[in-house]
Formats: structure tokens, C-alpha cells, sequence
């Protein structure tokens, strides 16, 4: 999709300055700089790169000064800069200019308001799932911050809902309980959800939450077993999991469960559709379903290497030629097959 839409831009706009960013170019920093068709990409935290790289653009300095720059040289070699230094103070970033994406023109399905948008409130996750990439460094805005940008939301845009794409929300039950008292202290009418942390849930929470606007949780339970959440070091058991699902549909709140299906530890077609008993006991508004898939950069990867199901450069080559006829290690194929697992998974 990235060459695709490098393609299609460089045929509308031939001489349009492309930078590329984020996860992809943070994993395979030279490997993106080299795609044809970009003027360079940035690593890191890419607000002040990105800004000092327009003003670089606009005032004709060098691009070699831009912090987080790679440029593919003509010989084949690759130009790193000066490492860019990650945002330390999440408050200093200014909220994002809705104005630019009118809320009135887009809508997000399974959010009940009509004029919707999504926030982020932290970066990174300090938790250690063999399966997950996402960097552990964790950084969090401050409540009274995450809570002046959901009022500009509400009072400047008319939004109505909101939902945090945080990849964990509630690092300790108390945030959440700061945010939810500040919304109810400044009287905002407003809804909202997140993706929430099993052992960091209270009922206490829930409750507070449910106060300020809160309508729906989305938990990553992941497995069904004792044994399979100790293998995705997910840090949590069946009961305890039972038991947030349980105090969060009596607070009246939606409980969302993110599963994953075709684990490292699961070696059967029945083992793994134990998942439906499973799902029925718990009884979720809503489930979604995903098939596991070895990420780079994650221990379960290097596991999958160990174990000869692939090799290890596998993504980097990838990525030097990113075709859709490569084959990628997409599904854990030890024992089951991509076909298999698809198979199940539908």
C-alpha cells in the first residue's frame, strides 16, 4: 500500500517533496529510506523533524541537519542524521487542527455519537506480550491535559464521542479516575471508550467512568487458558479476566474482547475452537477475532526463527522489494497451516 500510494501521488504530482514515517521506517529504517519514489524518511517521534524539515524545505537549508532524517544516496549507501529526540512532555504538543478533518464529514462505526473523533492520550506500553511490537517506553499526557482537548472537542467542534487509540489506557486505575473527574467537574456531555488493561481494572473505576461518559472498554483477553496467557505472558488468568467482564457489564458499560486465534501453543484444530465455550461463559457485547501473526521485532519472531518456520531476514528482504506475491510469516504454521488456520478463523 506505501509503493502504491507513493506510485500514485509521484503520478499526480511528480515533483512533490515525499517524506515517510512511522512504525514501518522506526523497524526497517534504511530499508524504507531506499523504496523508490520517496525524497527521504524520518525515525523517531516525528513532530519536530517533521517541522524542522518543512522549514528546511521552505528556508533551502540542508536536509542533512534534520533530526531522524534518512536519505538513500545515489551509490546505494544510506545518510543517517542526528538521532531526533523523543517527546519527553506529551503536554507541550499542541491538539490536533480538527478543522483540517470536519468530524461532520466522517463516521466510525460501533460509536454511538454522530460527529466522532479518536485522541491519543499516551504512547508506548510497558507491558511485555511475546506477540506485541509496540515500543515499552511508555509516555502518558497529564489528565487535566487529555481533558482540555476533549472540551475543545466538545465546545469548538460539537463532538459528541471519542475514542482513545491509546494501546493501553488505564496504566493504573487512578488516571482514569482523574480524567473522569475532571469531566464531570467542567460538565461535559461527551462519550467516549479506550482499550483497557484486564488487571488494571476496578469496579471503582468503572463506575466513576461510567459517570463521566464512558460506555465501552476494550479488553485484550487474547486466549482462553491459563496455560495460553502465561505462554503470551499476557500477566493475567481466566478468573481474573471473568471477573472484569462481569463488574464491567453490571457498571453498565460495554465489554469489548480482543481474541487471537492460531497461538504459538495451540497445536489443534480443537484446541483451538475451545475459544467458543469460552467466549459464550464470558459473554462480551462484542468480540474481535485476529490471527496470530509473528511481528518483527517481538520475542515470538525470534522464537519462529529458532524453530526454522522462517528465516530471519525474512522481513528485511521484504521490505527492500515489498511485492504482494512475497511470502511473509503471517500465521504460526507449526502446526496448522495458513489455510487451516483461515479456515478456523472464519
Amino acid at each position: 500500500n506505501v509503493t502504491k500510494s507513493i506510485q500514485a501521488i509521484r503520478g499526480v504530482a511528480p515533483d512533490v517533496f515525499i517524506a515517510l514515517g512511522g512504525p514501518h521506517v522506526n523497524s526497517f529504517p534504511e530499508q524504507a529510506a531506499r523504496l523508490p519514489g520517496i525524497d527521504c524518511a524520518l525515525a523517531g517521534d516525528g513532530e519536530e523533524p517533521l517541522r524542522i524539515l518543512l522549514e528546511t524545505l521552505d528556508g533551502g537549508g540542508k536536509l542533512e541537519d534534520v533530526p531522524g532524517i534518512l536519505i538513500a544516496r545515489e551509490d546505494g549507501t544510506v545518510f543517517r542524521g542526528e538521532p531526533a529526540h523523543p517527546v519527553e512532555d506529551l503536554d507541550s504538543l499542541p491538539f490536533p487542527d480538527r478543522e483540517a478533518c470536519p468530524p461532520d464529514k466522517y463516521f466510525t462505526p460501533g460509536m454511538r455519537g454522530a460527529r466522532t473523533t479518536n485522541m491519543m492520550s499516551s504512547r508506548g506500553c510497558p507491558m511485555q506480550c511475546v506477540f506485541c511490537n509496540v515500543p515499552h517506553r511508555y509516555r502518558a499526557r497529564s489528565p487535566e491535559n487529555v481533558v482540555d482537548e476533549m472540551e475543545e472537542c466538545v465546545r469548538r467542534y460539537g463532538i459528541q464521542d471519542v475514542h482513545f487509540v491509546d494501546d493501553l489506557f488505564n496504566i493504573t486505575p487512578d488516571r482514569v479516575m482523574q480524567i473522569s473527574e475532571l469531566i464531570l467537574q467542567r460538565d461535559l456531555k461527551i462519550l467516549w471508550g479506550y482499550k483497557a488493561s484486564i488487571r488494571n481494572t476496578t469496579r471503582e473505576m468503572v463506575k466513576l467512568a461510567r459517570r463521566a461518559g464512558c460506555y465501552r472498554m476494550h479488553y485484550g483477553v487474547e486466549s482462553y487458558t491459563d496455560d495460553g496467557l502465561k505462554a503470551l505472558n499476557k500477566r493475567s488468568s481466566v478468573d481474573e479476566i471473568a471477573e472484569c467482564f462481569r463488574i464491567t457489564r453490571e457498571e453498565g458499560v460495554k465489554a469489548i474482547a480482543y481474541m487471537i486465534i492460531g497461538c504459538p501453543h495451540e497445536r489443534s484444530a480443537e484446541q483451538i475452537l475451545e475459544i467458543v465455550p469460552f467466549i459464550r461463559r464470558l459473554d462480551p457485547d462484542y468480540v474481535v477475532y485476529s490471527l496470530f501473526t509473528p511481528y518483527p521485532d517481538t520475542p515470538i519472531f525470534e522464537t519462529g526463527v529458532e524453530r526454522g518456520l522462517y528465516e530471519a531476514d525474512c522481513w528485511e528482504r521484504f521490505m527492500l522489494d515489498p511485492t504482494e506475491e512475497y511470502d511473509l510469516p503471517t500465521a504460526w504454521e507449526e502446526y496448522l497451516t495458513k489455510d487451516e488456520l483461515l479456515k478456523l478463523f472464519k
